[in-house]
């Protein structure tokens, strides 16, 4: 596909399946919490984003020892495998705590998955195809996100349960089944690859490998904690859309566009990034996710939400395919799992902090203040990446 190789192409599948698992019951979390729960903004952020923080802590910790024992796909199988043990249970919540702990489960096998997975996608290709190796895994795993969303807005527009909560708690159910067909695509077809550690000694240590990475990469770091700071997520665009009066099937619509606009882009961005460079690709994205975010902060209608859906999404395939591949040309070949779990974990652990801040604006100051916060989080980024002279390509030639 694409000239791609083939463990490539797999784990796009596999993320594909897991996607469609994971969009069956991602965007009706925040409706489920708000209105059946009952759960105050600062509370959903809570969820949301601290179950992504804590679980990140797992990331960089997976990524150095799979770089210490030369393997990834032990970590990528067993990190998919608790999202079809764990989400179902989401069907018998009756407390915000009860998501809580289920979200940090789930969460806790991203966080054991991601860094070894995208070690492996690495290792699996040229240094050349990178950023179009990145785009298509984005690409596939978000057209499982629209044929997820397209699952949960059948079951609810044809209402198969008795009530609305009756129609979430059947999706949370049914999730385990594409859960469960990423595991087995892993077990049964993924290869590991042996060029994974071939190069130099295996690492002496977790903090002696941290101390050894590349001195640009701590400095990006430090750009990707205000992006995360900026980048609240879809709980809050969905949100948005729920206090402005939008029913469950118009969110779920939303977050449909929003997702086809991400695979639509995917790819496109991580091809055109492997020619015109990262760091402007990634300062662009940052202009549009402003735009989205002032878009759905003064919506007056449906229309205004749905484009600051749209605009979202085009931030989401920029942004997130170019953050990877950054980083990645940062990595040499002996510490590519370490540096994709610091990157991943240091954007994860700011999903904590950016969610909980924005919930307290929106509660104690109103919303249109919380998304002018997060807009100037990603105008601080956007000055940083201009600052940043010494781009990931440059050290391609050691990172070979």
């Amino acid at each position: 596909m694409l000239g791609l190789p083939r463990n490539v192409v797999l784990l796009g599948i596999v993320s594909l399946f897991a996607d469609i698992s994971s969009e069956m019951v991602n965007p009706i979390i925040p409706v489920f919490l708000a209105s059946v729960l009952t759960a105050s903004p600062e509370i959903i952020g809570l969820i949301m984003g601290g179950a992504d923080s804590l679980a990140n802590l797992l990331k960089v910790m997976t990524g150095w020892y799979s770089d210490s024992v030369r393997r990834r796909k032990p970590f990528v199988a067993f990190g998919y495998a608790p999202v079809a043990l764990v989400r179902p249970l989401l069907a018998f919540a009756t407390s915000w705590w009860h998501v809580l702990g289920i979200r940090l489960l789930d969460r806790a096998g991203k966080g054991i998955r991601t860094a070894p997975r995208d070690a492996l996608l690495i290792d699996s290709v040229s240094i050349d195809k990178r950023g179009a190796a990145f785009g298509l895994h984005r690409a596939l795993d978000t057209a499982g996100a629209i044929i997820g969303t397209a699952i949960a807005i059948f079951l609810v527009a044809f209402g198969l349960g008795a009530t609305q909560t009756d129609d979430m708690k059947l999706l949370f159910l049914l999730s385990a089944i594409p859960a469960a067909i990423s595991v087995l695509i892993v077990i049964l077809f993924v290869r590991e690859k042996e060029a994974a550690g071939a190069e130099g000694a295996r690492p002496k240590g977790f903090i002696a490998s941290l101390r050894g990475v590349n001195p640009a990469l701590k400095r990006f770091l430090v750009i990707v904690v205000f992006i995360g700071l900026a980048n609240v997520g879809y709980t809050f665009f969905i949100l948005r859309a729920y206090d402005f009066g939008a029913g469950l099937v118009e969110i779920l619509l939303a977050y449909l566009l929003m997702n086809i606009t991400y695979t639509l882009f995917s790819y496109p961005a991580g091809a055109v990034s492997d020619k015109v460079g990262r760091k402007k690709m990634l300062m662009l994205s940052l202009i549009v996710f402003v735009l989205g975010a002032v878009t759905i902060a003064l919506a007056n209608s449906l229309t205004m939400l749905f484009l600051g859906f749209l605009i979202y999404g085009t931030f989401l395939a920029i942004a997130e395919v170019n953050q990877g591949a950054f980083a990645s040309m940062l990595s040499k070949r002996t510490d590519r799992g370490t540096v994709m779990g610091a990157f991943h974990t240091v954007s994860g652990l700011t999903a904590l902090p950016a969610g909980v801040v924005f919930g307290l604006i929106w509660s104690s100051v109103g919303m249109i203040y919380a998304f002018a916060w997060a807009s100037a989080m990603a105008i601080i980024a956007f000055f940083l990446l201009w600052g940043f002279v010494r781009e990931s390509e440059n050290v391609a030639s050691s990172a070979a």
